[in-house]
């Protein structure tokens, strides 16, 4: 990232680029931060949209001091070194939808209590309450003139992962390889709290609410892009999944748009959105496709949206699986018209017009440059398979900057719908702590190089 953070916050996919205020003549109208979920707006001009990615970290440990990590410490010192105007902040994920699951997996190994649903929601949300109220709002009140001028903060996501898949999540997301070891052959549905959908859906709709009203009361404008991401039934639709069903992320591409939506106020605009998502959808699935067959997966029993590449046009109908405008699908050979079968999906229509703007295909501008891959900060002989969470920046020594489209047919035409992985025998949520770096303590996570994850 930029030189305000430390080395070991440092991610391979950084802009390199000069202070926030100023790149290349342009001042950055929003600087991002957040965990894992911050990634979408990767695809964002980077010279109007700075990101500052501190994958795996936890709301409940940024305003903990005595933290491994410091990432409470690090976004603060970023915002007093370059002063925005205006700051979004995505935190809250990792809480949610990965560390009430290992408490609960923990607690059934060692033959503690868990926290409820409830208890851990609501010392979530009021350690991150405590602070956006102590170290954020707090700086706003100072006297350098449009510094925190406007402070957004998002929800967090609903949850993706289905219940016959949460146990594949959460081994596929554990901290530490002897914790996999200790609770591989633990159900979560064994487990003394309750994990399944109905109630993590409720845990989720109940933080954001309660953030909401915070940010009411404290002049912050709330972002949540849920509403675009959900049929009315609350069922999340098709096409924003991922097509590994265990997955805590959406896809960035087919949710980009909402973002600069809910945005708007903060001045984004469509064409913000940088124009190659086309290609960048394309090479992502045929990336994780190949990285899903390296894991020697099954298709056998997909439940998951078709290929990108398999329709011409994104249908409104909330049942419908993401699919983009026809120029995309001339990357790819001509292929059977006839989509694979989708549970519950509905055929659609082809029609242009019905087709979200950003995914129409533009030129790209001189701050908008390919999403490429970039050389592995990881040495190769540590033997892990690569991770779910950042993966798609961050790719293998060794690989070319550019997936041959030949590739790219082969991949997309390996398979007509998602499989379902098999279970994993290493952690997954890590690409892996430096030797130099101290071993994660409770509530952390091992995952990324930039740095530990949070203490709780």
């Amino acid at each position: 990232m930029s030189e305000a953070i430390t080395p070991a916050n440092e991610t391979p996919d950084t802009e390199r680029v000069g202070p926030i205020s100023q790149v290349s003549g342009h001042q950055h109208v929003l600087v991002a931060c957040g965990d894992s979920f911050v990634g979408p707006l990767k695809l964002l001009n980077r010279g109007r949209v700075l990101v500052k990615r501190f994958s795996g970290a936890s709301a409940k440990g940024l305003g903990n001091k005595n933290s491994i990590s410091q990432t409470g410490v690090l976004v603060t010192q970023l915002l007093d070194t370059h002063k925005p105007e205006q700051v979004l902040f995505i935190f809250g994920q990792v809480d949610l939808h990965i560390l009430y699951l290992w408490k609960a997996l923990k607690a059934q190994r060692d033959g503690g209590d868990p926290p409820s649903p409830d208890d851990w929601r609501v010392a979530v949300l009021n350690s991150y309450k405590t602070f956006l109220q102590n170290d954020i709002l707090s700086r706003r009140l100072t006297d350098d003139a449009g510094y925190l001028r406007n402070i957004f903060v998002a929800s967090v996501i609903v949850p993706c992962v289905k219940d016959e898949h949460l146990d594949e999540s959460v081994r596929k997301y554990q901290r530490r390889e002897e914790d996999a070891a200790q609770t591989r052959d633990l159900r979560l549905v064994d487990c003394k709290v309750p994990t399944d959908l109905q109630t993590r859906r409720a845990m989720v709709q109940d933080f954001n609410t309660e953030l909401s009203s915070f940010c009411v009361e404290n002049g912050v404008r709330f972002v949540d892009i849920n509403k675009h991401l959900t049929t009315a039934d609350g069922e999340v639709k098709p096409g924003v999944l991922d097509h590994d069903p265990s997955t805590i992320h959406v896809q960035w591409e087919s949710t980009i748009g909402y973002w600069v939506e809910e945005l708007a106020e903060a001045g984004l605009t469509p064409d913000d959105i940088r124009g190659d998502l086309h290609e960048s959808a394309i090479q992502y699935e045929a990336e994780k496709k190949g990285r899903m067959q390296r894991r020697k997966v099954t298709a056998a029993d997909a439940t998951l949206s078709p290929t990108l590449s398999d329709y011409s046009v994104m249908s409104e109908d909330p049942a419908s699986p993401l699919i983009l405008p026809r120029p995309l699908a001339g990357w790819t050979n001509p292929r059977s018209s006839t989509p694979p079968p989708i549970a519950h999906a509905q055929p659609t229509q082809t029609n242009s017009e019905r087709a979200p703007s950003w995914l129409n295909p533009r030129s790209r501008g001189p701050g908008s440059p390919p999403r490429g891959p970039k050389p592995s900060r990881f040495r190769s002989s540590r033997g892990r398979a690569d991770k779910d969470d950042n993966w798609r920046s961050r790719s293998r020594a060794g690989s070319t900057s550019h997936v041959p489209s030949a590739d790219i047919v082969g991949l997309l035409q390996s398979a007509n719908s998602s499989p379902v992985l098999a279970p994993l025998q290493s952690p997954m949520l890590g690409e892996f702590l430096r030797p130099s770096e101290p071993t994660a303590q409770e509530g952390e996570l091992t995952q990324v190089p930039e740095q530990s994850k949070e203490t709780d």
